[in-house]
């Protein structure tokens, strides 16, 4: 994969310039698309910071993901969590939950190693830092950093962009589901791209986003175990009945069914295909209450 920029230089050149970078991009109108490249083909995605929330007194920027059919036409977004800035570190608070984990390190040196939790899946895994560069990206220097990861899966981070996996899915590794960054824009402006061929089109505004969707930590849910395989059990703080809906990757609605324990259900798995799967909960008679959750299916 080729990096698009125009110059490199060795770390410590021109380091007062990288000083003045920001870490990672919290504002609205930050946006990020990519393609999820699966054995049925790629499929667009897209992230867009839209707005803010304060939780525990502490104030943080709101994600949201965009998907799209492998038409490329939109189906629906979800807020995927909130992310605060503290000096190097980038954290961030998943949809549902109310813990923290870190989602970026920009101040790692050469030959540190890093445990990092995933966003929405269960386990750690470990990025040894093996390099880092300067480039220029709008008129700035910025840090790059090679890691190699426990899986065997090499990164990137930008800084003032995030992972060259997408922003909140650096480490991710499913074998029908292998996120990419394809661009990140700015108000619309085209900032960056992996590959200068690739179109990257604009219209990543938070208009997209849908208000139902735009509420941190209503109604948390957690649905483990993530990977899964069998089934899984939805846990939330809904009293009664709830309705679960899965879609694939592509947008199409796989399933939909009802359980009478909201605070507990178990839900089958077993005749999905491996792949990455969005699960709408929601109480059965309250629709707009509706949280998503990422789940991998891998056997």
């Amino acid at each position: 994969m080729r990096l698009s920029f125009r110059f490199t230089f060795l770390l410590g050149l021109a380091l007062p310039l990288s000083l003045a970078a920001q870490v990672f991009p919290v504002e609205s109108g930050s946006a990020w698309r990519g393609i999820v490249y699966g054995i049925a083909g790629p499929i667009p995605v897209a992230s867009v910071m839209c707005g803010d929330t304060t939780i525990n007194t502490i104030k943080y920027s709101k994600i949201h993901q965009i998907n799209y059919g492998f038409d490329g036409v939109y189906y629906n977004s979800f807020y995927r969590g909130c992310i605060r800035v503290d000096g190097q570190k980038v954290w961030v608070i998943a949809s549902g939950l109310t813990e923290e984990i870190l989602l970026y390190d920009f101040g790692v040196q050469v030959g540190d190693t890093l445990h990092l939790q995933f966003l929405e899946f269960d386990g750690v895994l470990d990025y040894y830092t093996e390099s880092i560069e300067q480039i220029e990206i709008d008129g700035e220097m910025r840090k790059m950093i090679r890691f190699q990861t426990s899986y065997g899966i090499p990164d990137v981070w930008i800084e003032g962009i995030g992972s060259i996996m997408g922003p909140l899915d650096r480490g991710f590794f499913v074998i029908d589901a292998q996120p990419g960054l394809t661009c990140y824009l700015k108000d619309g402006t085209v900032i960056y791209k992996v590959e200068e061929t690739q179109a990257c089109e604009s219209g990543l505004t938070c208009s997209i986003i849908s208000s139902s969707e735009d509420v941190p930590h209503a109604n948390a849910v957690k649905v483990f175990p993530n990977p899964a395989d069998a089934a899984v059990w939805v846990e939330s703080d809904v009293y009664g009945p709830i309705q679960v809906d899965i879609f694939a990757a592509d947008g199409k609605l796989i399933s939909k069914a009802e359980y009478p324990d909201g605070q507990m259900a178990q839900v089958n798995t077993k005749g999905l295909a491996p792949g990455i799967y969005l699960f709408r909960i929601a109480g059965k008679d309250n629709p707009s209450s509706s949280r998503f959750s990422r789940v991998a299916v891998v056997r």
